[in-house]
């Protein structure tokens, strides 16, 4: 049975999107600036749904999975704000 990795993602409500990987990732709290969310993904520890995303810029959708390496990798999931 494959594994779902949005089951083991922590949900994050966006309010509206298009958002930024870089501003999604501060949004979740995972950094305090969007400078160290730029560097994070320059550095190239950050995987959007399951591959590596260099692209600080990029526009996440709503389902999309945001992957923070690291000692201990943490996966968010991207959920449209109702």
């Amino acid at each position: 049975m494959a594994i779902n990795p949005a089951d083991n993602a922590e949900k994050i409500y966006v309010r509206s999107f298009p958002i930024t990987l870089t501003q999604f990732i501060k949004w979740c709290g995972a950094v305090l600036t969007g400078s160290e969310a730029k560097e994070l993904v320059r550095c190239g520890e950050v995987l959007l749904n399951g591959e590596e995303c260099l692209v600080p810029g990029r526009q996440l959708h709503p389902g999309d999975i945001i992957t923070l390496l690291g000692e201990e990798a943490i996966s968010y999931q991207a959920v449209e704000q109702m």
